[in-house]
């Protein structure tokens, strides 16, 4: 009888079974202090749920930032809004061992995600992985990292998993390349953001290509260069025929690629595009391709159900157009890490 009139004067949330009542706040993580003020009962199931590993992406995005020219780095990560609860309530609880005394530092925006940063430390960053769960939406590395930097990040990498990789190396040299695919491979990246102004590999061009077999999608950013604008450059790569170069980058695992080029157009020549306009949308694939030119814009023609087109670009600062070859499935869609 006594466990009856218990029973009754529980909320219908609070007699759910335990695997349930986790699914439904893994629904509603901004919800869990105002769950935790309900019940001694609740508070327990809440507490007990933001001390499991995380089931779903917490974290949204780990960025790693060089500091200074001894290697340190400070390692930022970015909380969406609506995990953000979620996030302080497990900081809360294990408030203890490496956090004890921790330096992280928090930084609340208005329309943005919050964030924690605190320099690396193996100890605090094996923490931060044991209650952040092991999946991400991306990662960034914001400055330019050497050899010896990035194999320690890759080794903290390959304890995640992550759908998109943005990246700014100093330089693309054979030895990086090797860590760089591993990590790629490692954590399932499928989408990957590069930049580089200087190119050392021994066949710069495979870069490319070996990458083109491993995501889906790439977004090539060229920094701003040294030299004239009217220099063929791209990747760090100077003076080559980029049309076959896209083709045989579409010819493998990739489906979607943007290439950003405002200070340097004329990496792209008038035959480049016409062979690109010709061939791409005969490639028994759905391509997704934008990339910046030095070309007058044109109206819009359909292709084997491609749709091809050069459009002006407004509002920059130097004067461009950007050719666009994407099938009509996918005319609509945005590349991810915009």
């Amino acid at each position: 009888l006594e466990f009856m009139q218990e029973s009754e004067s529980l909320s219908l949330l609070e007699q759910l079974p335990q695997e349930l009542a986790w699914k439904i706040m893994e629904n509603v993580p901004d919800a869990v202090f105002e769950l935790r003020l309900t019940s001694k009962v609740l508070k327990s199931r809440v507490d007990e749920y933001a001390l499991q590993r995380a089931t779903f992406p917490l974290v949204e995005t780990l960025e790693f930032s060089k500091i200074n020219l001894d290697g340190d780095f400070e390692i930022i990560l970015k909380i969406p809004k609506h995990n953000a609860d979620l996030f302080e309530l497990r900081l809360k609880l294990r408030r203890s061992g490496p956090f004890s005394n921790t330096h992280m530092k928090r930084s609340r925006r208005v329309k943005r995600p919050n964030e924690y940063s605190f320099l690396y430390d193996d100890q605090l960053m094996n923490f931060v992985n044991e209650y952040t769960g092991t999946q991400l939406e991306t990662v960034m590395l914001t400055y330019s990292y050497g050899q010896t930097e990035y194999s320690i990040i890759s080794e903290i990498l390959s304890r995640f998993g992550f759908r998109n990789l943005n990246v700014k190396f100093e330089a693309i040299t054979d030895d990086l390349t090797d860590l760089f695919f591993q990590t790629i491979e490692t954590c399932k990246v499928e989408s990957c953001t590069v930049q580089t102004d200087n190119n050392t590999a021994s066949n710069p061009v495979e870069f490319l290509l070996g990458l083109s077999s491993l995501v889906r999608s790439i977004f090539i950013v060229q920094p701003e260069h040294f030299l004239d604008r009217q220099s063929r450059i791209l990747f760090g790569i100077r003076d080559i025929h980029w049309a076959p170069v896209i083709f045989d980058m579409f010819s493998r695992k990739l489906d979607k690629l943007e290439i950003e080029n405002q200070y340097c157009q004329e990496y792209l020549s008038d035959n480049d595009i016409l062979i690109l306009k010709e061939r791409l949308p005969f490639l028994n694939k759905k391509i997704w391709f934008e990339a910046t030119c030095n070309v007058n814009p044109q109206d819009r023609l359909i292709r084997n159900d491609h749709s091809i087109t050069i459009k002006q670009n407004y509002g920059l600062t130097i004067p461009s157009s950007t050719l666009v070859i994407k099938h009509l499935s996918r005319e609509h869609e945005q590349f991810e890490d915009h």
